[in-house]
């Protein structure tokens, strides 16, 4: 194939995935799906500490010192939200350069609903799934373009989301198998260039990575973060009399309880790295047990999920991702490949493993197991595409055909049903209310509580300040880091304690009836700082009853 043709096979490759998102962004603007990714945007924009930053913590320093850059240069595009967008497109466009029919079954399967309502975790995922089908495809007829943009994916893929990158390595393996063996262990000398260079842009990331965060307070601050995570994410704050009795050992007085329980940490001067440590070395019986007993529960996990409820996080890819396992199965078994076999069993065995560790760990978020489902999805589709008896190819299709269209129900219904959608909004648009009134009071500090506004999200290419500059949220993962230092430090505060203590323009603001109340916030603060209580502000006039704005009363 000449140069010439294939250069039109990218150009319209990326022409068809950029007129699919347009269509599709024509109908439905994108919104973020989670609060992480506005923090991580209003971090590089510079609307958390108020001059663009690279320490975004989860993604890649490397691609965070590009973006927070870009933020500095032309501070009106929404960098992060495009970038986003453009990493789903890129990679559906190099699916559908590989095989246009299994590159449109991925659109319709995984990356139309990632370019929807995305989130940071999942579009790793995508430029992931679509590297492993690109090097897992028919290596035979593969382009050395097609090869260097599989590894350009992978790159993006780690500075995205490091621990999705990971996650993915494994699956190289099948990956590696299939091009090995196909080449009867000839290797490819024309390969070794890029992979060369890629190896050295992994190991420069990796070095920009280690210093960006090699000074003392980042170090303290990645430890406490992973005492918070391990307290919050894999096991819990229990109330029972023997958790509150084992908490109290600790030091966490039963004034404290509700503050760690509805994680406003930061309250508490005394949160520091050992304390959540401990508190998460908790174990309540019969809820979270040890040993053999998890292994047990993990196994059961596993085992249920070949068929997923409907409200599983495995719903609807555990039924696309094992249809797709079954056919490949069945079908290398009738074309007497062996070699598809096996990578195809390698792919099984470590999804099912990995599957079982996130179980054994207690970690299933619906985008952390979209994610695994990702990459053996992306697998399989190249293994099933691969299959090459004439009337076994017209049953491959089939498979994908039926994979698609279990894919495609669901997402249909989805952009039928509005309800999520404009639940979101309805969300947005009520917690712009206490925003705005922060806005308009550009002097005073506010400490928002938690769960205040965490259902809030945004536009993904909306230019928009993502949080006010005067906010600083009581937990959440950017507690205890030096960014939120430079925060308190804007308004001449060395701590949340000296605020608290002595701070007259300070504010505590609340959703009622959510999260941590005033009057338990009130009686640890009391406790702790010996402040003689709260005193409530109005917020505005007009109906704004879903908030509280409190001020601390010093003597």
């Amino acid at each position: 194939m000449n140069r010439t043709l294939r250069e039109r096979q990218g150009l319209a490759a990326i022409i068809a995935s950029v007129a699919i998102y347009l269509l599709l962004f024509f109908y439905r603007a994108p919104l973020f799906i989670l609060n992480d990714d506005v923090a991580i945007e209003s971090i590089l924009s510079g609307a958390y500490s108020g001059t663009p930053d690279m320490h975004t913590v989860y993604m890649g320093a490397g691609l965070s010192f590009i973006l927070s850059l870009m933020y500095r240069l032309i501070p009106i595009v929404p960098w992060f939200g495009l970038f986003c967008l453009l990493t789903v497109m890129l990679s559906s466009a190099l699916a559908i350069k590989k095989d246009s029919t299994a590159g449109f079954a991925l659109i319709i399967m995984f990356f139309a609903g990632c370019a929807m309502m995305p989130h940071y975790t999942v579009v790793a995922a995508c430029a992931g799934c679509a590297a492993l089908f690109t090097l897992c495809g028919d290596s035979e007829k593969e382009k050395n373009e097609d090869f260097i943009s599989a590894l350009i994916l992978l790159i993006l893929c780690h500075q995205i989301r490091m621990q999705v990158f990971y996650m993915f390595v494994p699956f190289l393996l099948p990956v590696l198998i299939r091009r090995y063996v196909k080449n009867k262990g000839e290797a490819r000398y024309g390969r070794m260039l890029p992979l060369i260079s890629c190896a050295v842009v992994f190991l420069l990331l990796l070095l920009i990575q280690f210093l960006a965060y090699r000074s003392e307070d980042w170090q303290a601050y990645l430890k406490l973060n992973e005492a918070r995570t391990e307290l919050y994410d894999y096991t819990s704050v229990w109330e029972s009399d023997a958790a509150r009795d084992y908490y109290n050992s600790l030091g966490v007085s039963n004034s404290a309880f509700p503050v760690y329980k509805n994680y406003d940490i930061l309250a508490d001067d005394e949160a520091d790295t050992k304390r959540l440590h401990d508190m998460a070395q908790y174990r309540e019986e019969g809820r979270q047990s040890e040993g053999l007993q998890r292994i047990k529960e993990a196994l059961y996990t596993v085992k249920v999920s070949f068929i997923p409820g409907l409200e599983d996080p495995g719903m609807p890819y555990a039924y696309v991702f094992w249809l797709m396992t079954a056919g490949v199965l069945v079908l290398s078994v009738l074309d007497k490949d062996i070699k598809t076999l096996i990578a195809a069993c390698f792919c099984a065995g470590i999804h099912l493993a990995l599957y079982g560790y996130l179980a054994y760990k207690g970690r299933m978020p619906e985008r952390v197991v979209e994610a695994l489902y990702m990459a053996g999805t992306g697998v399989m589709t190249a293994l099933l595409m691969g299959i090459k008896v004439e009337k076994h190819k017209k049953a491959a299709m089939a498979v994908l055909a039926a994979a698609s269209l279990i894919a495609l129900i669901f997402t249909v219904k989805d952009f039928i049903d509005v309800g999520d959608y404009e639940t979101q909004l309805a969300v947005n648009k009520e917690d712009d209310v206490l925003y705005s009134y922060m806005e308009d009071h550009g002097e005073e500090l506010f400490f928002l509580e938690t769960y205040a506004t965490v259902n809030r999200t945004k536009y993904v290419l909306s230019s928009k300040r993502s949080e006010p500059a005067n906010c600083v949220l009581l937990g959440g993962w950017l507690y205890g880091s030096p960014l939120q230092e430079e925060k308190l430090a804007a308004y001449g505060y060395g701590s949340a304690e000296e605020a608290i203590k002595s701070g007259e323009n300070v504010r505590f603001a609340f959703r009622s009836g959510t999260g941590l109340a005033a009057c338990e916030l009130e009686e640890f603060l009391t406790e702790r700082y010996c402040i003689t209580g709260l005193r409530s502000v109005t917020l505005t006039e007009g109906k704004r009853e879903r908030f509280e704005i409190y001020a601390p009363c010093h003597e």
